[in-house]
């Protein structure tokens, strides 16, 4: 999973970490998005000063409990456990770790378990377990390739070549059409910009970064690009597009890959309200609208759509962050925050 520098061992050798006692949670664990090609930080807060600590990364969640030292964790102990031990905490009781990630985009989907563990210094016998912590590896950055401006209209679309076979529940696609209103759709094109969920859901198969009323006309443009990897990844570009709300510009980027992902990459978002966010194969009366703003993901089967609708009671709030639906199976997708 990982090409880390880690020792992998096994729940003997946490046993003989884990004492008597488990200690009042007080460490907390944190980090930064893992990507493809980058690096990620992890943090814990909270521990005991200048404390040893250590950290455990799984496939699989728990709980498992150690019935002799009467210790429970949340990792699942498979075999794709790896653990880093022996790292310190500073004089306030933080600590850190960076790790390198593969540059292979395989990796891309892996949903993966951390926690950490920290020793009080003054009772070895006392353990303390932060919470667990679920993120996804990202896909890397395709990068700029060559880059074509669209001059859509208000409400329009045009047809584009993506340069490779795109699976999208249960279809392959060559071509897509971008729609001005923020969607890429497979099939047709979809200039509606009316943002209605029951539309949404039983238009056509159609891939929505931001479906809401926008309008290049009033500013910004909307661009494809090849990528540095033709042939792996397509991305659409909206950069500062205004919308017929008077609500700002809208800058995000939607990229699909070969194998089928879709990463949202956003900057800052002009409507607050009036917008869908998510994926639908079209032709479909089922309706699924979950909470994209919420940590960790989610499993969706084929035909399932899955979206999120911003209104002015729950307002847009993905404005500078990221968001991948990675394809599971022939046609299923997670959802992974």
């Amino acid at each position: 999973m990982y090409h880390y520098s880690m020792n992998k061992i096994g729940a003997l050798a946490i046993a003989l970490v884990l004492s008597a006692t488990c200690a009042t949670a007080q460490i907390t664990l944190d980090g930064t998005q893992a990507q493809i090609g980058g690096s990620f930080d992890v943090t814990v807060s909270g521990g005991h000063p200048n404390s040893l600590w250590m950290l455990g990364i799984d496939r699989s969640s728990g709980p498992t409990t150690f019935q002799d030292v009467g210790i429970t964790v949340d990792l699942g102990f498979t075999q794709h456990f790896l653990a880093v031990n022996n790292q310190t905490c500073d004089g306030s009781g933080n600590g850190s770790l960076t790790f390198a990630m593969p540059t292979d985009n395989v990796f891309a989907g892996i949903v993966y378990y951390v926690q950490a563990l920290n020793v009080d210094p003054m009772a070895v016998t006392s353990i303390t377990v932060s919470n667990l912590r679920t993120s996804t590896v990202h896909p890397s950055d395709p990068g700029l390739g060559t880059q074509s401006m669209l001059g859509l209209t208000d409400d329009g679309s045009a047809q584009v070549s993506l340069g490779f076979s795109f699976p999208f529940y249960g279809q392959s696609y060559t071509q897509a059409f971008v729609n001005a209103n923020g969607s890429v759709s497979f099939g047709q094109a979809n200039g509606s910009s009316t943002v209605d969920e029951s539309f949404f859901v039983g238009g056509p198969a159609t891939i929505a970064p931001l479906f809401t009323d926008l309008n290049p006309e009033l500013g910004g443009t909307v661009v494809t690009d090849t990528t540095a990897t033709p042939g792996q990844a397509f991305a659409v570009r909206f950069n500062g597009v205004d919308d017929n709300f008077a609500s700002g510009p809208s800058s995000f980027t939607v990229t699909l890959y070969v194998g089928g992902h879709i990463a949202i990459d956003y900057d800052t978002v002009g409507p607050a309200t009036g917008a869908i966010v998510g994926c639908t194969p079209g032709g479909s009366a089922m309706t699924n609208d979950i909470d994209l703003s919420q940590p960790g993901f989610l499993a969706h089967a084929s035909p399932s759509p899955f979206y999120q609708v911003f209104t002015a009671q729950a307002p847009f709030d993905l404005s500078n962050s990221f968001v991948l639906f990675g394809r599971v199976g022939t046609s299923g997708y997670l959802s992974l925050f």
